[in-house]
């Protein structure tokens, strides 16, 4: 009997031994990652700020501010897209931690409101709604020197980021990726940034749809973004959105892909319906010496421009 045991012990020792823990994945930002098939997540921004405030930057509601003048908040946005039928809880979904020289900070989390004018600490995602969520923690200033990690998991699975958070600046014509761009007949919400042979939905399933650049030597430069029309009346971004990529004296008019309202399949099109809300792909056509050069991207919209320097 006592052999038997033994034996036992010794087997479940071997068994524990031999199990290994799987190292997270290292992600970068504006990565896509599903996970399980039921979380779809985008990495938008990092920076270190006094204050964390909604990403509509001229009507927001509320922020969180640091408890002490000497510390920091180090934010990275996370676009958290329920690709469910069912609702799911934000705060139960992500959980971690952050490394800022060689100290461990606890994850917290604060989630904005489907109209990016308000900070809440807990939410509910609906089925197929998209949320910016912001994964936080506050620091020391003087400990925040050359980079941070973020270790955190969704649905178990383990993720790393590694960067160098970003100072919060405030420009009325420059913006950024994850910004919240408020007109009077639209809102716009930049989402991605790049470059590619193809124009491909954001879901791919055994069959979609793409857009291949109009020559075999040419790539498109895209933005890719959330537009929502607030009115009742069809608006044609050709003639409402007017976007140019300029590098030295160089011009290129810009053109718009749509994708469809499963985000499975993309087509050439520039026309929003009344009260919907639809992704979009700016995209400029060129080949790789266009975008070698650092340029930028100038859109006028309502009489007003915004920036978006590459």
């Amino acid at each position: 009997m006592m052999k038997k045991w033994i034996a036992c012990c010794l087997c479940v020792l071997f068994l524990v031994g031999c199990t290994s823990t799987k190292e997270p994945l290292n992600v970068n930002k504006q990565n896509h990652f599903v996970i399980q098939n039921q979380v779809e997540c985008e990495l938008i921004k990092n920076y270190c700020s006094d204050e964390i405030t909604p990403s509509h930057q001229k009507h927001y509601l509320n922020s969180l501010q640091v408890s002490h003048q000497a510390h920091q908040f180090i934010d990275v946005i996370v676009k958290t897209t329920n690709l469910t039928s069912s609702t799911q809880n934000i705060t139960s979904l992500f959980s971690g931690h952050y490394e800022v020289n060689q100290q461990k900070y606890d994850l917290k989390i604060a989630i904005e409101t489907a109209d990016y004018n308000k900070i809440m600490t807990k939410g509910i995602l609906d089925s197929s709604e998209s949320r910016y969520v912001h994964l936080y923690c506050e620091v020391p200033k003087v400990e925040i020197k050359e980079g941070a990690v973020l270790y955190f998991t969704v649905l178990g699975e383990r993720f790393q980021y590694s960067f160098t958070p970003e100072t919060k600046e405030q420009h009325d014509s420059k913006k950024t990726l994850g910004d919240i761009i408020d007109y009077k007949d639209t809102q716009i919400v930049l989402d991605a940034m790049g470059t590619s042979k193809q124009i491909e939905p954001s879901h791919k399933g055994l069959v979609y749809s793409y857009i291949p650049a109009p020559d075999d030597n040419e790539i498109f430069l895209y933005v890719k973004c959330d537009i929502k029309n607030k009115t009742s009346q069809t608006i044609d971004l050709l003639s409402y959105l007017n976007c140019v990529y300029q590098t030295g004296q160089q011009r290129i008019p810009a053109d718009f892909i749509k994708e469809s309202h499963d985000h499975q399949s993309v087509s050439r099109s520039s026309v929003i319906e009344g009260l919907q809300t639809k992704t979009f792909y700016v995209v400029i056509p060129g080949t790789l010496d266009d975008f070698k050069q650092k340029g930028s991207i100038q859109c006028s919209v309502e009489g007003k421009t915004f920036v978006l320097e590459i």
